[in-house]
């Protein structure tokens, strides 16, 4: 993994997102401004080189290997080594020269390879503006969080270790990168936010903890808040200011941020599917609402909305497309959470699917009004339905709702649409469409008001449109663009053709339905 040019990581960044993990740090010659180009594994057997710029991970090396391993990245101009936990003597040890030419880092004996290697890759990635790697729903969180709020963010456990890392360019953590170093010893660091009732306010569940700058200490101002499983403290996320303000709606944007890191990190205690996973089984039916419901803690009894959201028109190109779904999914969860702690979202197909509990009129309102915004700020033509009020166990029907309220909508060219507000109209297209699949709509004299080709003649538009109309001759002649005596000849003409009397209220139904399954408008006929 590279950086792009003009945008790179350093050593401050890949400290700052190991914070917690290192037993010890040795600073290199060039200090923490080297450059980062990526992250390597260096295996101790073959002793392959590090390459420029680059971070090595040592596997599987014995104490006799160590040495000449540091004497070859040196040589290479590798960027930092880590180590397995050596206590900080070793570490210290394997170098000749004081300061060395590159950074040696030791991980305490609980850290994972996977762990340093997802963090350090995260560091590297947002400094270079690289597509994301797929390393886990956290840093995912992370990295939407950054992007809705403009700050750099981390996510820690109870014990103040990073568990996913989103960093802005150039903006490494001072704060953190001090207490790594130890120039503030981590307990005495803790010790002053202590002091300030910064961690007495983050055991609040639902508390967000403002932490203003502080230029004797070295760190920007930041916000926090503390993740929880009902009462029990899981962890903190954290967003440092940079160089522009927080978003104006950051608070929020923490507070769901707080919600799904606490199923994320509840979830792999007990080794529990994601919340969108069970959504997306029980929408695909492989999974019963009912056990849906238990594994969501969702009562079967309560009332839930769906909301079905997917793009008027795809971007072109692979690349594009898993980008724009990646980035909206993210958006959408942060948004639910924040709003709804219950709420939902998966990704079936080409279409992102919004689970609402008890959602009344103003969510539905507030949820129209935030894909709004994200239309806007992920330049997306978003279409949307939603679907009516019924219990999980109803799941299949109100995806149906959901899905036809929007495929309605988009041949409306009305980008967010209510069932509430279609249902007449989508109820009486089923009607059609059963009755024509029964064979109960054909009607001989129908047959005449379409040409040869199967298109349907002036005087079936007209009368179809007259019905749909309830008669209003004028509103008819304006659609049309003609002469009110045109429509009224041409209904003349329509009626003689197809053998049916327009005063009968049952005929006028019958042609209407009868026109709609014989034309294959199971649309609205007012907006072709």
């Amino acid at each position: 993994m590279t950086t792009r040019a003009g945008a790179q990581a350093t050593l401050a960044d890949v400290v700052a997102a190991l914070g917690g993990h290192l037993s010890d740090v040795v600073e290199p010659r060039g200090g923490l401004a080297v450059p980062v180009r990526g992250v390597t594994l260096v295996d101790a057997v073959n002793r392959a080189e590090v390459p420029t710029g680059f971070v090595g991970l040592v596997l599987g090396a014995r104490p006799n290997d160590l040495r000449p391993i540091v004497q070859a990245a040196e040589r290479g101009g590798a960027a930092a080594l880590v180590f397995p936990s050596a206590g900080k003597q070793g570490v210290r040890d394997l170098t000749r020269v004081e300061p060395p030419e590159v950074a040696l880092l030791s991980l305490t004996p609980t850290t994972s390879w996977d762990q340093v290697r997802d963090l350090t890759a995260a560091a590297v990635a947002a400094a270079g503006e690289l597509p994301p790697s797929d390393d886990g729903a956290l840093f995912a969180l992370a990295r939407t969080l950054l992007a809705t709020t403009g700050g750099s963010v981390s996510i820690e456990d109870s014990a103040h270790r990073v568990l996913a890392y989103a960093a802005v360019p150039g903006e490494a953590d001072v704060l953190r990168v001090h207490s790594i170093l130890g120039r503030e010893g981590p307990e005495d660091l803790l010790e002053i936010l202590r002091s300030r009732g910064v961690y007495e306010r983050l055991r609040v569940p639902g508390a967000i903890v403002n932490v203003p700058p502080d230029d004797v200490l070295g760190w920007s101002a930041r916000i926090a808040a503390g993740i929880f499983a009902g009462d029990q403290h899981l962890g903190t996320i954290w967003i440092q200011q940079g160089a522009r303000p927080l978003a104006r709606h950051t608070d929020t944007a923490l507070i769901g941020a707080a919600r799904l890191a606490a199923y994320e990190l509840e979830g792999s205690r007990i080794r529990a599917r994601s919340r969108s996973e069970v959504l997306r089984d029980a929408l695909l039916q492989r999974t019963e609402p009912s056990l849906a419901a238990a594994e969501l803690r969702i009562r079967t009894s309560r009332q839930v909305m769906l909301a079905s959201v997917t793009v008027k028109q795809e971007p072109t190109g692979a690349t594009r497309e898993l980008a724009w779904r990646g980035r909206l999914a993210g958006r959408l969860e942060l948004w639910a959470a924040s709003c709804k702690r219950e709420a939902v979202v998966a990704v079936v197909g080409s279409t992102m699917y919004l689970l609402l509990p008890e959602a009344n009129k103003d969510d539905v309102n507030d949820f129209e009004r935030a894909l709004g915004r994200l239309s806007r700020e992920l330049k997306l033509d978003l279409v949307v339905g939603v679907s009516s009020e019924r219990s999980l166990a109803e799941l299949q029907k109100l995806r149906q709702e959901a899905d036809s309220s929007r495929e309605l909508g988009q041949s409306r060219d009305h980008r967010f649409s209510r069932y509430s507000e279609v249902r007449s109209h989508l109820m009486l297209n089923e009607v059609v469409r059963v009755a024509r699949d029964g064979g109960l709509l054909e009607h001989p004299g129908l047959e005449r008001l379409f040409g040869p080709d199967g298109s349907m003649t002036d005087q079936g538009t007209t009368l179809l449109l007259m019905l749909e109309l309830e008669g209003d001759v004028a509103e008819v002649a304006t659609r049309l663009q003609v002469h009110v005596n045109t429509v009224r000849y041409r209904l003349k003409r329509a009626a003689h053709a197809a053998l049916v009397d327009l005063a009968s209220p049952d005929d006028r139904l019958l042609v209407r339905l009868a026109l709609r399954a014989q034309s294959g408008r199971t649309v609205d006929p007012l907006n072709p």
